[in-house]
């Protein structure tokens, strides 16, 4: 399954908004589990889990995407505020997948400002 296409002005436009929404609301917190001994689980707010609910669809997927190379990206200064759409999706992907395998991704990613660096990237590429 692939996408070949990149993100047209109008899905800029849209997830740009949805990102800015999610920003404002702010990164969520953990819950403690009522079940004795289970670790905490994220509660995110409202518009944080829709704008990755709306990134980890077509046209913002990135299928062949390389994890490590996207875990590198966040770590490189100015990777992120040099990249061009492509290189962004495959960051997204690895923002909004980063859940599955860890809860508290997202929080993490708008908390440390990794979303908000990708949001001002894809409003300068808009």
């Amino acid at each position: 399954m692939t996408s070949p296409d990149l993100p047209s002005q109008n899905d800029i436009h849209q997830l740009l908004l949805l990102g800015q929404a999610a920003v404002e609301a702010g990164p969520g917190r953990l819950v403690e589990d009522a079940a004795a001994g289970s670790p905490p689980v994220p509660y995110y707010p409202k518009p944080l889990v829709e704008f990755f609910m709306a990134a980890g669809q077509d046209p913002w997927i990135d299928y062949q995407y390389d994890i490590g190379q996207s875990a590198e990206m966040l770590l490189s200064p100015n990777a992120v505020e040099q990249a061009d759409l492509a290189r962004l999706r495959s960051l997204l992907t690895f923002m909004v997948r980063g859940e599955r395998f860890n809860d508290g991704h997202w929080g993490a990613m708008l908390a440390h400002g990794h979303l908000p660096r990708w949001l001002l990237r894809l409003s300068e590429l808009a």
